[in-house]
This record gives C-alpha cells, sequence and structure tokens, in this order.
C-alpha cells in the first residue's frame, strides 16, 4: 500500500519533532543532573572536610593523607548522589571525586564528563573536580516517541491537510454549480492537488458524466481520477463513456451522461464492475467480427443491429480489404457492372443472402446506385449503435480513381483488425 503524500509528511514531521524533542529533553535533564550533582558535592564536602586540613595557601594541604582517604570513602558512595528509574530521562549514573585542591582522590574514565566548582576552606576558595557519566533511559525516548507518534495521529486523523490553490478553485467550482460549502469541501479535500490537475480527456470525461443535479460529483471525481481512467486518450475515453452508458443510450452520442451510472444501477452491475467493462472497452482493438451465419456483426467487441443486406456488403468490402484488393470503384451511374453483379450475387446466394437483393444483381448488374444506398445504410446503423465520433473508425475512406471520374471506397479498418468472417458451412 503507497502511502499519501500527508501521511508521508506527517510521518516525516514525527521524526523530525521526536529527535528534536527528545535530545531538548535529554539535554535539559542533563544539565539538571550535572547541578544536582554539583551542589549535592559542595553540601557534602562543605560538611565533611575539616578547615584543619587545609594550609593557608592555594593548592598546599596540612594532611594529604587523611584528605585522600576522606575522597576515597566519597567516592564509594558517590553513586547514591543520584538515583533514577526505568523511565527516567538518564539512567546507570555515575559519580567520582578528582581532585580537591590539587589532592588526587579518584580517577577519570574515558566516558566521563569533568566538571569544577569552589568550595571555601581555611578562607581560600579550593578548586574541587569532579567526573560523571549518564546513559540516556531507552524508555524514556520510546515514551517520548510515542506520545509524539499518538498526538500526530490524532492530528492526521481529525485535521484536514490545507487546501491549496487548486483545492479552493474546485471547491469555488462546486459552489457555482449548487453545491454546500461543506459538501464541496467534504468531495474535494480528499483528493491531492496534483490528482485534481486532470488532463484534457479527464476534463471531457468529467462534463460528460457529471450533472450536478444529481449531486453525482463524489462519484463522478472517484471514476474520473482513478489511475486507469487518467491514461486514455480522447478516443478512448469517448468509448469509456460509452461502455458506462451502453446499457441505456445504444444509439446517443451523449453516452456516458450521468444516465449511465443510474443504468448500471439499474441493471444491478455496481460502479466498479461498471467502470471494469468500460475500461474493457476503452482500451480495446477496433477489431471486426462477422458472423454471416447469424447475421450478427460485431465492431469491438459490441454488437451492432444491422440489416441483412447492408451487412453483406459491409462483408465484401471487409473481404476485398484482408485479400489486398483495398479500393472497391463504384461503377459509371450510366453502366452497371454486369460481371461484377454476377460474382456478388453467386457468393450471396451462397452465402443464404437476401433473393431480392440477389436477383436484382443478376439482372441489372452492380449499379454505383446500390453501392451508394448500402454505404449508407451501413453508416447509419453503426452511427446510431455507437454515436458519430466512434463509427468513424469502422466506415469508409474515399479517393478518386485514377482516371479521374470515378470514386472509389475502402474499409477504414486495417486488414489485422478483420477477425473473422464466418459464413454458413459449405459455402
Amino acid at each position: 500500500m503507497i502511502l499519501d503524500r500527508k501521511a508521508w509528511v506527517a510521518g516525516l514531521a514525527w521524526l523530525l519533532a521526536w529527535a528534536t524533542l527528545a535530545l531538548l529533553l535529554l539535554s535539559v535533564n542533563q544539565h539538571m543532573v550535572e547541578e544536582s550533582v554539583q551542589r549535592r558535592l559542595h553540601d557534602h564536602l562543605r560538611l565533611t572536610l575539616d578547615e584543619a586540613w587545609f594550609s593557608t595557601t592555594q593548592a598546599q594541604v596540612n594532611d594529604r593523607r587523611v584528605l585522600t582517604r576522606a575522597g576515597a570513602k566519597i567516592n564509594e558512595q558517590a553513586t547514591l548522589l543520584v538515583r533514577s528509574r526505568w523511565f527516567a530521562p538518564h539512567t546507570a549514573c555515575r559519580v567520582q571525586l578528582l581532585r580537591i585542591d590539587g589532592t588526587g582522590v579518584g580517577q577519570l574514565a574515558p566516558e566521563m564528563a569533568q566538571r569544577r566548582f569552589g568550595l571555601f576552606r581555611n578562607q581560600i576558595e579550593r578548586e574541587v573536580v569532579f567526573a560523571y557519566a549518564c546513559r540516556p533511559g531507552v524508555w524514556f525516548v520510546v515514551g517520548v516517541g510515542a506520545v509524539l507518534g499518538a498526538l500526530f495521529l490524532a492530528i492526521y486523523v481529525t485535521v484536514p491537510p490545507p487546501l491549496t490553490g487548486t483545492h479552493r478553485r474546485w471547491i469555488n467550482q462546486l459552489l457555482e454549480q449548487g453545491y454546500s460549502g461543506q459538501e464541496a469541501f467534504d468531495i474535494i479535500r480528499k483528493y491531492p492537488a496534483d490528482t485534481l490537475n486532470l488532463n484534457p480527456a479527464q476534463r471531457y470525461c468529467l462534463e460528460q458524466l457529471h450533472s450536478p443535479g444529481e449531486r453525482d460529483m463524489n462519484v463522478v471525481l472517484g471514476l474520473v481520477t482513478d489511475a486507469r481512467v487518467a491514461t486514455l486518450s480522447i478516443e478512448q475515453m469517448n468509448w469509456l463513456l460509452f461502455g458506462l452508458g451502453r446499457a441505456q443510450w445504444p444509439a446517443s452520442d451523449k453516452a456516458g451522461h450521468p444516465g449511465a451510472m443510474r443504468a448500471a444501477k439499474d441493471e444491478g452491475t455496481t460502479p466498479e464492475q461498471g467502470l471494469e467493462s468500460a475500461l474493457a472497452l476503452a482500451t480495446a482493438e477496433n477489431r471486426v467480427e462477422i458472423d454471416l451465419t447469424q447475421l450478427r456483426l460485431l465492431l469491438r467487441g459490441v454488437p451492432v443491429p444491422i440489416g441483412g443486406t447492408p451487412l453483406f456488403y459491409y462483408a465484401w468490402y471487409a473481404l476485398a480489404r484482408l485479400r489486398g484488393e483495398v479500393w472497391i470503384t463504384n461503377p459509371p451511374s450510366n453502366r452497371p457492372d454486369l460481371a461484377a453483379g454476377v460474382r456478388l450475387a453467386d457468393w450471396m446466394s451462397r452465402h443464404q443472402g437476401h433473393g431480392r437483393a440477389i436477383n436484382d444483381l443478376q439482372q441489372t448488374g452492380l449499379r454505383a446506385r446500390t453501392l451508394d444506398q448500402n454505404r449508407s445504410k451501413i453508416k447509419e446503423d453503426i452511427v446510431a449503435a455507437l454515436g458519430e465520433a466512434r463509427a468513424e473508425a469502422f466506415l469508409f475512406d474515399t479517393s478518386r480513381h485514377p482516371d479521374g471520374v470515378q470514386l472509389r471506397y475502402r474499409l477504414r479498418v486495417e486488414p489485422a483488425l478483420i477477425t473473422r468472417i464466418a459464413a454458413p458451412e459449405g459455402s
């Protein structure tokens, strides 16, 4: 699971705050321990060290052996100066009295820090040097992190992220469309700003799907910002919209309007299932499948209702594309192509075509008017099923014959995408 930006920011902020606060509290506590040790040592030495042990000269003592023994005894009990519990900021503290007015009374360990203070004995301030060392309390550091973690988690869950300019623009747009302030905020705040920067295809999809009167922006925006939808081109987005609304508008170029959501709901399809099937359609190839047995045409997997004779002509153009003939030239309007008419009639007869159309071809030949009428009917049926924009890929290209007189036509679909032309057995 990939954490969103807000979670990463909260995690980094917690880590920085934990390190800063832990170091600050440890530093303050260390200073307090140092002051406490120094104060207690000063009071203890003031009561313990006899004035007579010191001479009237700086760094001179009258009885060095007694002073050394006194210092050693103090060092034996020095650890009692600092007592800490398991949850304290510092634990396992050690204290050593090192020198009293130049007389050594203890040994300095490498990890210990030295400190000094003055002690008045025999009317002269004597320098006292001591050392101490403590370990940072592990449970204290963990506890600070846990408390901060709970605080940051509460902030993360309860406090919404600050609104960016992008968020504010979206909220203002929803307010203009009749949403309440709370509705607009609840919808928009869930999305990172970069997700709300829609590309042209996403904006087109949003415009087609969103109906302010239905208050469906929450569902529509979730669909439009889906990572799979965001990668679609305008052409693919048209197919996505068609896939979402095909049940309700099989013949409308506005397929994909919010009614598509209602159509899916009426059919018992969840938005997720509807999106999955629509995405499959959006990312499919423009394949053509013709079944002359069932008189069925599938374009991009979508059934297209089409009359029997126009379907035969569509299959005829498709076969020409597959055979490499590519272009089929219209015969002159005043001179039907008798030979082509016989060949086409024979082919339609073997595939159980309509008798009247076959007779017409056999008797009068292939006429330009017949081809034009069937191409027009093919276009009408495909546009009615898919909408004009989506139908374009399955219609015809037109060019002038090299003779400069007659028009010629070819199916726009590439041969590799004409996957099957099924005919009755024995044909």
